[in-house]
């Protein structure tokens, strides 16, 4: 009994030795938490700083973006104002597809000579120059760099006209009569015979629908329109007059006499062809009367 109250009395050295003991133990404790408590502070201090430099990262502030769109802007504005001002030295020229080579070149040099002179100060000077040729339908100009480059857009030949004064002219698609110049050099189109200005028009509407005619147009070798509107077809070979009458229902007469060129009905003797006829071909053969095609 004396033996267990020694242990319980403050005054014996075993309870001193174990009070001792767990004071250290708790002041490790104590150690040991305050240094689990700093660690964790520092951590969430470096861990809050990555997080915010990360969301900055992720989100630019409003003046950077309008330092980077200002300096963005005055680059491409310098680059605009120097592109546009620096001088033009060569000519590009394309869209060309009928007109003969000696006439294309004529173009280009009008234009470097235009550049050299300093005539031309806007794209429309340069326009109007190349539109200046009886030709050119339409020209576009624009500026690539230090080059003038201009798009054309010819008059597309149709046929020859010979007035009735027997004057040679170019009939073109837009029913323009250019002066009878080597404009078009190599072009085997058909001769159009007309009595005066009023007849051009029905004849660009024959000459049309012949393109659409591959038989037809490529045998067609002149037109004539007489005063009163009348058409008439040559064809070559074999020599053979086509009458298509007034200008009306001609999609359906040309597309008769296609068809009947490829027909048994077309032989080597067949001198005229009829075509004023509603839903009717006449021939006349060469040495006979003529016969009748009902279609």
């Amino acid at each position: 009994m004396q033996h267990y109250c020694r242990w319980l009395n403050p005054a014996s050295v075993p309870f001193h030795a174990v009070h001792e003991l767990s004071l250290r133990r708790r002041e490790r404790a104590l150690r040991s938490c305050r240094a689990l408590w700093l660690y964790w502070r520092h951590f969430t201090v470096v861990l809050n700083l990555c997080m915010a430099n990360q969301q900055r990262k992720r989100s630019p502030s409003l003046g950077w973006f309008l330092t980077a769109a200002v300096l963005v802007g005055a680059v491409v504005a310098a680059a605009l104002f120097w592109n546009r001002h620096r001088p033009l030295k060569t000519v590009e020229l394309d869209g060309w597809q009928h007109v003969a080579a000696a006439y294309r070149d004529s173009v280009a040099t009008a234009l470097t000579a235009g550049l050299a002179s300093g005539s031309i100060v806007h794209l429309r000077d340069a326009e109007a120059i190349a539109e200046r040729f009886p030709f050119v339908y339409r020209a576009s100009a624009r500026r690539i760099g230090s080059v003038l480059h201009v798009s054309v857009v010819e008059r597309e030949p149709l046929a020859l006209v010979v007035s009735n004064q027997g004057q040679l002219q170019w009939l073109t698609a837009d029913s323009a009569l250019l002066p009878s110049g080597a404009y078009y050099g190599g072009a085997i189109l058909p001769i159009v015979w007309v009595r005066d200005s009023a007849g051009i028009a029905p004849a660009v509407r024959v000459l049309r629908l012949l393109a659409l005619q591959e038989r037809l147009g490529a045998c067609c070798a002149e037109l004539h329109v007489d005063a009163s509107k009348n058409i008439t077809l040559r064809l070559e070979p074999p020599g053979v007059t086509v009458l298509l009458g007034q200008p009306t229902a001609l999609e359906t007469k040309l597309a008769y006499a296609d068809w009947l060129i490829g027909s048994p009905w077309w032989r080597p003797n067949v001198r005229r062809v009829d075509l004023r006829w509603s839903r009717r071909i006449v021939l006349q053969t060469e040495g006979t009367t003529a016969g009748r095609v009902d279609v």
